[in-house]
C-alpha cells in the first residue's frame, strides 16, 4: 500500500504480492486475492461502519476492467505505523478492534443478520483447490495462511532430526486442525488472518513504545487494519493468537487473561451494538472459558506452523505455552485423534 499526501489515496495494485518468491506455491498463477480483497471491500467493510473502533479504509472506487481497487489513505488520521512490541495502550486499540471485527462477522455460516445484509457469501476453499479460480470470490472457508491444508511441506519438516525440540507437535496436528475446523459454526467468525504489525495503523504516536505504563493521552487511541487477503472463517481465537504471539511487548504476556478479558468484554459490548442488541453469551452460549479453550488450540496450531516455517516474535513464549497446554491435556488422558 503506498502512503501518499494526505489528500490523495493510496491504492491496491493487480499484481501486489505476487513476485515475493514462494507466492504461486499458494496461489496459482490465474488466482489471486485480489479476488477476495475486493469482495471484501465491496460487500463486508461498509458493515463496520457503525463502530467507531474497528477503522478499515474506505472504499473510492472499484474498477473491475482493470482489478484496482482505489481506497481510502488510512495515514491521513492514522499516522503511526507499528512493527511489533506494542505497549498495553496500542494492544487494546487492536483488541478492541479485533472484538469490533469479529462480533461484526459472527457466525458467517449462519447468521441471520449477515444473511439478510449481504446474503451468503462463497466459502472458498483451500487455494489450490479452487474449481473456476478466474471467476471465484468470496471469502476464504478457512481464514489464515497457516492451516494445515496449506503447509504439509511445513509439517513434514518437523520430522527431521534437527526439529528435534519440536517433535512433541506432530501427534496433534491433525487433531487441532480438525478441531479448528469443526468448532461449532456459533462459535466461528470472519477473522482478519494476518494480524501483525506491518497491517496496524495507529490513531497517536504517544503509544507506539514498548513502555506498558499508562499515559493520560491515550484514552482515545484507536487502531486501524488493513490487507485482507487471508480473510476468512475460523475461530477468533486464530487471529489473537497471532496478534499476541508476535507483535505485542513480551512483559505484556504475563498477564494473558487481563489480555484476553479485554479482548472478550469488547466483544460483548460490540455484539450488542451490532446484533439488534442481543446477548453474546445467551445468544449463542460463547463464554468467556470457550475463548480460552479455543486460544489453547489455535497456539498449539501456530507453534506447529512456525516450528517448520521459522519463528519470531515472541516465540520462545509461545514454544512453552504449547508444551504447557499440551502436557495438560495428556495429565487430563486425552488423547490426538487422526494421528
Amino acid at each position: 500500500m503506498a502512503f501518499l499526501p494526505s489528500d490523495w489515496v493510496s491504492t491496491y495494485s493487480t499484481e501486489d504480492r505476487s513476485s515475493f518468491p514462494g507466492f504461486n506455491k499458494y496461489f496459482p498463477p490465474i488466482l489471486r486475492p485480489k479476488h477476495l480483497k475486493r469482495y471484501f471491500y465491496t460487500h463486508l467493510s461498509p458493515l463496520l461502519s457503525p463502530l467507531q473502533s474497528t477503522k478499515v479504509a474506505e472504499t473510492i472506487s472499484i474498477n473491475d476492467s482493470t482489478g484496482q481497487l482505489l481506497l481510502e489513505d488510512l495515514s491521513t488520521s492514522y499516522p503511526v505505523t507499528c512493527y511489533g512490541s506494542l505497549s498495553i495502550h496500542p494492544t487494546t486499540a487492536v483488541l478492541t478492534w479485533l472484538a469490533g471485527f469479529h462480533a461484526t462477522f459472527w457466525a458467517p455460516e449462519i447468521s441471520p443478520i449477515l444473511s439478510s445484509k449481504i446474503g451468503s457469501p462463497t466459502a472458498v476453499p483451500a487455494p489450490l483447490s479452487v474449481q473456476s479460480p478466474t471467476t471465484t470470490t468470496g471469502i476464504w472457508e478457512r481464514g489464515g495462511y497457516w492451516y494445515l491444508a496449506t503447509r504439509t511441506d511445513e509439517l513434514n519438516s518437523l520430522k527431521d532430526d534437527w526439529h528435534a525440540e519440536d517433535k512433541y507437535l506432530l501427534p496433534w496436528a491433525k487433531d487441532i486442525d480438525r478441531r479448528i475446523q469443526s468448532e461449532n459454526k456459533q462459535w466461528k467468525t470472519l477473522i482478519h488472518g494476518d494480524v501483525k504489525g506491518a497491517n496496524i495503523f495507529l490513531s497517536s504516536s504517544s503509544s507506539s513504545s514498548s513502555s506498558s505504563s499508562p499515559s493520560s493521552n491515550t484514552t482515545d487511541l484507536k487502531a486501524a487494519l488493513y490487507d485482507f487477503q487471508y480473510c476468512g472463517i475460523s475461530t477468533p481465537a486464530v487471529d489473537l493468537v497471532y496478534f499476541i504471539g508476535t507483535t505485542v511487548d513480551r512483559s505484556l504476556l504475563k498477564n494473558l487473561d487481563n489480555l484476553l478479558a479485554i479482548y472478550y468484554t469488547n466483544l460483548k459490548q460490540a455484539y450488542e451494538a451490532t446484533h439488534e442488541g442481543k446477548k453474546l453469551e445467551e445468544e449463542t452460549g460463547y463464554s468467556y472459558n470457550t475463548l480460552k479453550e479455543q486460544w489453547d488450540v489455535a497456539l498449539v496450531d501456530w507453534m506447529r506452523f512456525m516450528a517448520g516455517w521459522g519463528t519470531w516474535g515472541n516465540w520462545r513464549w509461545v514454544r512453552e505455552q504449547a508444551q504447557t497446554i499440551i502436557s495438560r491435556w495428556e495429565a487430563e488422558g486425552r488423547t490426538p485423534i487422526d494421528h
